[in-house]
This record gives C-alpha cells, structure tokens and sequence, in this order.
C-alpha cells in the first residue's frame, strides 16, 4: 500500500514539476554553416536533448521532458536545418558528421567538460555518432526509442508502421498531403497532418493531441534542408554496432511497447554495448515521455543515481 500512495504522489507532482518555473535561457550559437537556437531549462548537470524528425524540431519534447528539469541542465536544441535553425543553414554542410561536430559544439560553448545526453528516435544516430567520436565527453547516453544502429532494421520498421496504419487513416493522410495549404507548408495543416500519421506511433492514439509540433515560416526551406541530408549516403546505409561495441560509457536504451521500432533491433543495441540498460516500458508507444511520464522519469533518474 505504501508503495502504491508513494506512486500516486510522484505521478501527482509530475505537472507541477513540468510547470514549474526554473531558470531558462535561449539565443543562437554561430557554427561553421549554422546558427543553432537552443533552449536552456533547470539546473544541475547538463542534459542534451536531440529531437527526432529528421526535420523535426525540440518543441515536442514541450512541457513534458521538463519533467527532468528539477534534476539537469535540460539543452533543447534545434538541430542544423530544423525548426529555429533554419536561417543561415548552407545546404552543402547539412549531414549528420556537421551535426555531430556540433553537439561537440554546444558542449564547448557552455563550457562543460563532459554531458549527458538524451536523443530521440533519429536524434539517436547523431548521438551514437558522437559518442563513438568522442566518448570521452560523455556521463551518459540515453537513447529513447532510438533509430536503430544498423540499417537493415529500417525497412522492417517502416513494414511495422504500414501494417499499423489503417486504409482509413491511410486515406486521411493522403487527403490532407494532395490540398495545397500541405503543398505550401500552412501550419495548421502541417500540424493536423502529423498528428495524424503519428496516431500509429502512440498506445493511446488520443494522447496525439499532445504532441506541440512547431511549423516555423522557414518550414518550407527546412523541407529543402532535409532532402539534402538524405544525399549523406550514411543516412540509408550504415552499421554503427562494430564502433558501438567497444564502448565503455553508461548508455540507457527506452523502448516502448506500441512502438514502431521493431524490439529485436533495440535489443540488438543492448548486447552491443558494453555498458548498457534496456528497459522497455508498457503502455506507451513512440513518445514514452507523453505517454508514461512517471516510468519515463523513474527510468532516467534511476540509471543516473546508480553509477
């Protein structure tokens, strides 16, 4: 019974620990072909937190990664070519090498020797990336419903989402990507779009509605950016396991069970690192932070408090 009150209480304080007000900074950081925005939110040690997409940009994470804010540092950053960091972004250099050297960056410019760091499903490639770059700057890599580590997985995934998706909903995306407010990039559109193809993604496809996609102006030029990321030939084709298993550094792995990352390939992930957890939390899909914030937290601020 104890333990039962004690969960009802934390999953009580969660909104007031995501509303609450700490310290938060923003602003730009000049990079060689980009000028990266950031969001800066808690105190204590540094978290970066990549975004998924490609193409996406932090404000899902919004309010409820804040969750985390009472125990990190939170770094929201929208990544070269995405969301905020759009203006300024030169085509040529938009590849996931330029998007590590830029964590590498961040971590430079607010003067920490090491960070943690929090990426999510493709913000999991960079991350990995980097830690295989520069392990050493690392406290801990925690990977939520990460981008496998080996591409083979990805048409598998993509098999799991289509067998997901209705010929209804199937129909509804469709409708909505053939009007022209979609075609020229209106927001609203755009965010009833998303929502919607990411209905599969979630356990309870009703909680979509909390997902705060930000369509910026630029969103038109940003679509641009991302179709030549997919010209960097690591994007499509690439093994990661081999650098990854010689890795010594702390690494949580989140998997959810109504994802549409396919689970062998995140336990794939776990057996290649060295020093992994792999905890796979029910009764959420691709955005376990939404869906199980209270799981979701337990699970973060357990595996740093025991290193």
């Amino acid at each position: 019974m104890k333990r039962i009150f004690v969960s009802i209480l934390i999953l009580m304080q969660l909104p007031l620990i995501m509303n609450a007000k700490h310290p938060e900074t923003e602003g730009f950081i000049d990079m060689k072909g980009a000028r990266i925005y950031y969001k800066s939110v808690g105190e204590g040690e540094p978290m970066l937190v990549l975004h998924g997409g490609p193409g996406l940009s932090h404000d899902y994470f919004l309010p409820h990664m804040n969750m985390l804010a009472d125990k990190f540092r939170l770094i929201y950053i929208d990544q070269r070519g995405c969301g905020k960091s759009v203006k300024n972004a030169n085509p040529s250099m938009i590849s996931l090498d330029h998007m590590v050297d830029d964590i590498d960056s961040i971590r430079s410019y607010f003067g920490y020797e090491k960070i943690n760091i929090l990426a999510h499903s493709f913000g999991a490639l960079s991350a990995m990336r980097y830690a295989i770059k520069y392990p050493e700057r690392i406290i801990t890599l925690n990977l939520i419903t990460p981008s496998p580590a080996d591409s083979k997985w990805i048409e598998k995934n993509n098999d799991m989402l289509r067998r997901k998706q209705s010929p209804e909903l199937s129909e509804k995306l469709r409708t909505i990507a053939a009007t022209e407010n979609f075609k020229n990039k209106n927001p609203e559109t755009l965010l009833e779009f998303w929502r919607l193809q990411f209905k599969t993604s979630f356990h309870d496809p009703d909680k979509t509605d909390q997902l705060n996609f930000y369509f910026s102006p630029d969103y038109k030029e940003s679509s641009k950016l991302m179709k030549e990321l997919y010209k960097d030939s690591t994007v499509l084709s690439y093994n990661l396991n081999p650098e990854l298993s010689i890795l010594k550094i702390p690494v949580l792995i989140i998997g959810a069970e109504s994802d549409v990352i396919h689970p062998e390939a995140l336990e794939e992930l776990h057996r290649t690192f060295k020093n992994s957890e792999y905890i796979l939390i029910e009764g959420s899909g691709h955005f376990p932070f939404i869906e199980q914030p209270q799981a979701f937290r337990k699970a973060i601020l357990h595996f740093r408090r025991k290193l």
